[in-house]
């Protein structure tokens, strides 16, 4: 092959000038490189070097910049921190034990990192590797997967949609376009950016699914997930999470532990899961579903729908007409402005219509039920329920069992239904009726129009002109 001399144009060997400027290139590892004319590896002064003719330029670096040749190869960049570039070949770049920097070029090329390395991928489908160092990974346009390793590194998707994994270390991932984001085992943050992402958690990490329509899933722990804007879907999973909708009409499911679900502008669904759960809808008509568990769901503005579900809620339907069913177990449910709709459900039940004509049914169970203000109709159901009309016009229905009505302000009507019954007109003039049992009416102000109905009742008018009918076996005259 002949002997290495130095001349003013570089280093020869023999006749043939290979490359001007080789002595200011640094040592480098290279293998599996194609063949280009020249051997690849040259031996000079017991250092290893690389012989490639489309790199002269690159002689002036330090540290060096290597290229690949155009038909792929392998670069592997030793403990100095160097630059490799992959070009058209769809080559193999490993970057050492020190930062480097690998460009993977328009081939689809594989690159991998080992310290804190930059890797970029550039317009083919490429794969980048971060290793366990610190790394920051750029997908490029092409469809690329990166994969941060162990250590906290920063992944970014660039144009493509690609896939980014964060590894074991916390890590920042970023996907640009409609891409898949996991973010291992540690403590990560994802954002989608633009396009419909999808975006899955680990331990406790934060998502945010940026513009477009969403799907964020937050995995075991406790992870906080924000749609942004467009229509998301968000799944906490295990674990106490935060799930916050953003703009656009949004489904929210919290999963297993005592979630918080924020639905923000639009309409939106959420479903809070096992636990207990907070859940407020926000702006716009929203659903709410507490699932098991001892719930608190808030509707917000617009005429929302909440459901309780097993265990003891409590639900506030918050501007515009709402409808609240509290489900199993002993419920408060406050309807607030509008006109609203709640239904207690099984066992012991509280509901507050607020303003507004309200409907209220108790359901099973010993209830009370505040109608508030405005005419509202108030339904006791089965059990000793307690009914307060307030003011307004009220129509109030103790149902089944022993009921205590007060009508309050306002002309109302009160029917005691079976059982031995407790009603109270209160002010204005007011109609009972005691219906079935033993009952006890009182008329209060106003000219009042009382009915005990069957059985052994009690009638008292009160102060105005005032009408009794007792019916069978009652007690008290009729007056006019």
């Amino acid at each position: 092959m002949g002997r290495w001399m130095r001349s003013s144009l570089g280093w020869r060997r023999g006749e043939k000038n290979l490359l001007p400027f080789l002595s200011l290139l640094l040592p480098i590892s290279v293998s599996s490189l194609p063949s280009i004319g020249v051997p690849n590896l040259e031996t000079l002064l017991g250092r290893v070097y690389m012989i490639l003719p489309s790199c002269v330029s690159s002689a002036y670096l330090s540290p060096p910049s290597v290229c690949a040749a155009d038909s792929g190869g392998k670069l592997e960049g030793g403990e100095g921190g160097g630059k490799l570039e992959g070009g058209e070949g769809g080559g193999k770049l490993e970057g050492g034990e020190g930062g480097g920097k690998l460009e993977g070029g328009e081939g689809g090329g594989k690159l991998e990192g080992e310290g804190g390395d930059k890797l970029e991928g550039g317009e083919g489908g490429d794969k980048l590797e971060g290793g366990e160092g610190g790394d920051k990974l750029e997908g490029g346009e092409g469809g690329d997967k990166l994969e941060g390793g162990e250590g906290g590194g920063k992944l970014e998707g660039g144009d493509g949609g690609g896939k980014l994994e964060g590894g074991d270390g916390g890590g920042k991932l970023e996907g640009e376009g409609g891409g898949k984001l996991e973010g291992g085992e540690g403590g990560d943050k994802l954002e989608g950016g633009e396009g419909g992402d999808k975006l899955e958690g680990e331990g406790g990490d934060k998502l945010e699914g940026g513009e477009g329509g969403d799907k964020l899933e937050g995995g075991e722990g406790g992870d906080k997930l924000e749609g942004g804007e467009g229509g998301d879907k968000l799944e906490g999973g295990e674990g106490g999470d935060k799930l916050e909708g953003g703009e656009g009409g949004d489904k929210l499911e919290g999963g297993d532990g005592g979630d918080k679900l924020e639905g923000g502008d639009g309409g939106d669904k959420l479903e809070g899961g096992d636990g207990g759960d907070k859940l407020e809808g926000g702006d716009g008509g929203d659903k709410l579903e507490g699932g098991e568990g001892g719930d608190k769901l808030e509707g917000g503005d617009g005429g929302d729908k909440l459901e309780g579900g097993d265990g003891g809620d409590k639900l506030e339907g918050g501007d515009g007409g709402d409808k609240l069913e509290g489900g199993e177990g002993g419920d408060k449910l406050e309807g607030g402005d509008g006109g609203d709709k709640l239904e207690g459900g099984d066992g012991g039940d509280k509901l507050e219509g607020g303003d507004g004509g309200d409907k209220l049914e108790g359901g099973d169970g010993g209830d009370k039920l505040e109608g508030g203000d405005g005419g509202d109709k108030l339904e006791g159901g089965d059990g000793g329920d307690k009914l307060e009309g307030g003011e307004g016009g009220d129509k109030l229905e103790g149902g089944d069992g022993g009921d205590k009505l007060e009508g309050g302000d306002g002309g109302d009507k009160l029917e005691g239904g079976e059982g031995g019954d407790k009603l109270e007109g209160g002010d204005g003039g007011d109609k009972l009726e005691g219906g079935e049992g033993g009952d006890k009416l009182e008329g209060g102000e106003g000219g009042d129009k009382l009915e005990g109905g069957e059985g052994g009742d009690k009638l008292e008018g009160g102060d105005g002109g005032d009408k009794l009918e007792g019916g069978k076996e009652s007690e008290g005259p009729e007056a006019g």
